[in-house]
């Protein structure tokens, strides 16, 4: 039976510090823009001061009416459906091989820091799946976001402390809300929230944003609704991902019409929208694949988002740079740039012990936003290794547009592992966290993670599991994220809170929330 090593590409000896300083014949501009200069075109779209939302008024609203209609969210690949499909049966027609241990593996790898809780599960959120649970750490509190509810608990007791549906939460009641997400800004300490409608009846199409006023997300939130149908032309607006650089927040998505046809972007300045202002939007259309956006960590003004796209090219990840993304008149959009990784492949489904029904793991797609700091990139997908779903993860150094690491990371040697997140703290130590099962030894579905500290082998180990399911789960939809977030206050960054799915049941998804760290 043949035998799939780990990839471990290009390897310089240790990376202490990510570069901090722009080096190269032009030092304002990436290289790969320095030498061939492609600007995507922008329009701006003018957005109407906030409206403010009290806890208070989530709360009456959670009480007094019931969330909208549970719904199966079927996953719209971004290619063609049919191909998607072949793709995928191929890949779980392939023999399985057992994949070996890496000669080096992290010296210090991240453990469970005394924090590992039940988070929201199915029954309490509504009867969606899959989850799409995600969420970010803050000074005082974890914020936990799934389809269709929000959960807010104290980090030094872990108790529950506000509990509401997207629909109170956002204050809106005409469809239902999904694709979740929220991440914590550490430099103004604010939670942002984002979540999407469905289209109404007359074509409107809402995505949401929420913005707390202090680092408190138990008090008043900004919200913007914005009309993406009038924007975009009337296409469905899906799987939208949200990032920020120092002054910006980015939020990117997929559009469908009826089939994937394009992706799109567009940007809000923090100055304006953390005060509740209007504000106009710079945004783009048109663009390649499912497109993640960054947390830039420092104060550059280039955030690189990627892109890796099995059905335009599955030999290279595409860049997107953008600049001044919080100056409608100024921003630019460049892109997209290729950078050369080892082939990828769509990943099989993930297979059970006891029972024929497998998990779905998408289709190569970077589920969430990566890390920037200094040059360097880190960012993670699922993809086909040995016949079997495996996540890698990139370090790519932007600036001169080039591959540093490409690694993969599994449980053992014939695991599942899929619906992976990364994120790295300012000194580049890692942490991740992934789904992973094991047929061959009877293992449900575990919560993992692992890591490695900057100055360890540039690969990461198998990890540990910090839950193991009781059981298989019949739904085929999983996901379609997970989250990892590192903790704002603690000194060297060495924590960071991790959010992802379990099973409770056949028919029922629960969540898990755990602190890690060196």
């Amino acid at each position: 039976m043949r035998k799939i090593c780990r990839l471990l590409l290009l390897s310089q000896a240790t990376l202490l510090l990510p570069a901090l300083i722009h080096v190269g014949a032009n030092a304002a501009v990436p290289r790969l823009v320095e030498e061939n200069k492609v600007e995507m075109q922008k329009q701006t779209h003018q957005l109407e001061a906030a409206k403010l939302r009290t806890m208070d008024q989530m709360l009456v609203d959670n009480a007094a009416k019931q969330p909208l209609q549970v719904k199966e969210m079927p996953f719209r690949p971004h290619g063609d459906p049919q191909k998607y499909e072949e793709m995928k049966k191929q890949a779980q027609d392939r023999a399985k091989a057992p994949q070996c241990r890496p000669p080096e593996a992290p010296l210090a790898p991240p453990g469970i820091k005394g924090i590992n809780i039940a988070g929201v599960n199915q029954t309490t959120a509504g009867g969606w799946y899959p989850p799409d649970t995600h969420g970010a750490v803050g000074l005082y509190h974890f914020v936990e976001i799934t389809n269709s509810h929000v959960d807010i608990y104290r980090k030094s007791n872990q108790v529950l402390e506000k509990s509401v549906s997207l629909n109170a939460f956002f204050g809106y009641w005409d469809e239902a809300l999904f694709d979740p997400r929220c991440i914590f800004d550490h430099i103004w300490n604010r939670f942002i929230i984002t979540a999407e409608a469905f289209p109404e009846i007359d074509g409107d199409q809402w995505h949401f944003i929420g913005i707390s006023q202090t680092s408190n997300p138990k008090g008043a939130y900004w919200i913007y609704a914005i009309n993406v149908a009038a924007i975009y032309g009337g296409a469905f607006w899906d799987y939208p991902q949200l990032g920020m650089d120092q002054d910006a927040l980015i939020i990117t998505a997929n559009l469908f019409d009826p089939f994937y046809i394009g992706s799109a972007l567009f940007t809000m300045s923090k100055a304006r929208a953390y005060n509740g202002l209007g504000l106009g939007i710079p945004f783009w259309g048109g663009l390649l694949g499912t497109i993640a956006p960054p947390l830039v960590r420092d104060q550059d003004e280039w955030a690189t988002l990627a892109v890796a796209d099995p059905f335009t090219d599955n030999t290279g990840l595409y860049l997107y740079y953008l600049q001044n993304a919080e100056n409608p008149a100024y921003t630019t959009l460049l892109g997209p740039y290729y950078v050369d990784v080892p082939d990828f492949f769509i990943p099989p489904s993930a297979t059970q012990p006891g029972t024929a029904a497998v998990l779905d793991t998408l289709d190569c797609r970077f589920v969430n936003a990566g890390t920037q700091m200094g040059h360097q990139l880190y960012q993670v997908h699922t993809v086909d290794l040995g016949g079997l779903p495996t996540p890698v993860w990139y370090l790519i150094d932007w600036w001169m547009g080039t591959l540093t690491v490409a690694d993969s990371f599994f449980a053992a040697g014939l695991s599942n592992d899929w619906n992976a997140s990364i994120a790295a703290n300012d000194f580049g130590d890692v942490f991740v966290t992934w789904t992973s099962n094991d047929p061959s030894t009877g293992t449900n579905a575990q919560v993992r993670l692992s890591g490695r500290r900057n100055f360890d082998p540039l690969n990461i180990g198998g990890g540990v599991a910090a839950f193991t399911s009781p059981t298989y789960y019949t739904s085929y939809r999983w996901g379609d994220y997970s989250a990892v977030t590192v903790d704002p206050i603690v000194v060297n960054q060495l924590r960071a809170w991790l959010v992802n799915e379990t099973i409770i049941n056949p028919t029922t998804w629960g969540s898990r929330i755990v602190r890690i760290g060196f």
